[in-house]
């Protein structure tokens, strides 16, 4: 069998360190990677956290 390089989806996923994507320190505790995994994940979301709607009748 020889090694061939995979393209495409199929392709493995690189391994990123997660303190990096979440910008925390190696020491952080639960609390502060909580905090972290949250403001990104709502920074990712796309949809404004606060809307306001007005409706005029």
């Amino acid at each position: 069998m020889s090694a061939k390089k995979v393209d495409g989806l199929s392709a493995p996923a690189i391994r990123r360190d997660p303190y990096k994507v979440l910008s925390v320190p190696k020491d952080a505790n639960d609390q502060e990677i909580n905090s972290a995994y949250r403001n990104l994940s709502l920074n990712n979301l796309g949809v404004p956290i606060k809307t306001s709607v007005n409706v005029n009748v």
